[in-house]
């Protein structure tokens, strides 16, 4: 600051004309003054726009007189934000959640038959009853069951309802249990079967004899085969099989589904009837209507003695490995293989009545198509060279 002793002495004039003394030491100091005003003032918006520079863009700013919420995104797009590295975002929590004392609740045992042996394969699923009466299936509740019959799966606080799918097996009683850390032991039965045997003219066994199940005349259209498959084949001694479809016991997930009272709305309808037929590479199929429902009392189907065979001859360029299919019109089931011999000559045997459509393929390329052909006909064909060649015509002739 300038001394106020300065102000009170009277100017005097310059040997050159100027003004000399205290005012001209005023002059001085004011500027000198100004000038430190306007440095400070510099040094004050310089450090105002590096602290701008420096903020977090796109950051909001809080309304004076409100309290600072916690922080709202940005509804632009591209403003750049600061991010903090993956590992240190929270993740919510996947699968089931866990127990008030942070684990949860594992079933692990073994799935046994009635002899006490271990079932194997097949899996199994979990549902949840709750404290409020609620069902609802388990997360991470399914498991695959071992070749020893062990299995383990995810549970819940309340009672767990445990499945069986399997395609021989059905739980023999209602699975419920809790998460333990104790191992149970659950407890399943075979499945009950329609059993048959196949047999030639003579009574002999005809093993490797293909059965299929087909609806009855009189069967719903919308409902389902009452066995878990529909087709097999006959062992060694020509026996054959076929597991029902058994509802599983009633449990408690069940019964809170209303799923235990006669006539549910989740019953599946099943064939009121079916109708077994059985056929053998050289022998034509025989059929059989019976009941589903029906006793223990094995199911004979006698197969027939084979009409004449469909010979016939392919020529032109063939390729090797080349063979014909007959498949029956009327039973579009039954399938005849015969391979075609190094001189072109062929014969399907094991027809039986009606009219048959031939193939002739090498791979799985169909060189010639013949429709309407019957048990004792004879087919020649005749195959060009090239794979553009057009389909040859059959020309069949008694």
């Amino acid at each position: 600051m300038l001394r106020s002793t300065a102000w009170r002495t009277p100017p005097r004039r310059g040997p050159i004309g100027s003004w000399t003394g205290p005012w001209v030491d005023r002059e001085a100091a004011v500027g000198s003054g100004e000038r430190r005003w306007s440095t400070a003032v510099a040094v004050v918006v310089a450090v105002a726009v590096v602290a701008w520079l420096v903020a977090e863009p796109g950051a909001p700013v809080p309304d004076e007189g409100t309290a600072a919420g916690p922080e709202t995104p940005s509804p632009t797009p591209n403003v750049a934000r600061s991010r903090r590295p993956p590992s240190a975002r929270p993740r919510p929590p996947a699968g089931p959640l866990p127990r008030a004392d942070g684990r949860v609740g594992v079933v692990r045992g073994r799935v046994v038959g009635p002899d006490g042996e271990p079932v194997s394969g097949g899996t199994l699923s979990a549902r949840c009853l709750d404290d409020d009466g609620e069902v609802h299936p388990i997360p991470g509740g399914n498991a695959v069951v071992g070749d020893d019959g062990a299995f383990e799966l995810l549970g819940c606080d309340g009672t767990v309802c445990i499945d069986m799918h399997h395609a021989e097996y059905v739980r023999a009683e209602p699975w419920e249990t809790r998460p333990s850390p104790r191992p149970v032991t659950l407890r399943a039965r075979p499945f009950a079967r329609l059993s048959g045997r196949v047999e030639d003219e003579d009574g002999a066994p005809v093993p490797g004899a293909r059965v299929v199940a087909l609806p009855g005349a009189g069967t719903d259209p919308h409902a389902v085969p009452p066995f878990t498959a529909v087709r097999t084949s006959t062992d060694a001694d020509g026996a054959f099989s076929f597991a029902r479809v058994e509802r599983p016991p009633c449990d408690a997930c069940d019964a809170q589904q209303g799923r235990c009272e006669e006539g549910a709305d989740d019953a599946l309808r099943t064939w009121s009837e079916v109708r077994l037929t059985a056929w053998s590479e050289d022998r034509p199929p025989a059929e059989r209507t019976v009941d589903p429902e029906g006793g223990d009392a094995p199911v004979v189907l006698r197969l027939p003695r084979p009409l004449a065979p469909i010979e016939g001859r392919v020529t032109g360029r063939l390729p090797p490995g080349s063979y014909v299919l007959a498949r029956s019109e009327a039973r579009p089931y039954e399938v005849h293989r015969a391979d075609v011999g190094p001189d072109g000559r062929f014969a399907v045997i094991g027809l039986g009545d009606g009219p048959y459509t031939l193939r002739l393929l090498a791979g799985r390329r169909e060189l010639a198509r013949r429709r309407g052909v019957t048990a004792g006909e004879r087919l020649d064909w005749s195959v060009g060279g090239s794979e553009n060649d057009e389909p040859p015509s059959g020309n069949p002739s008694k």
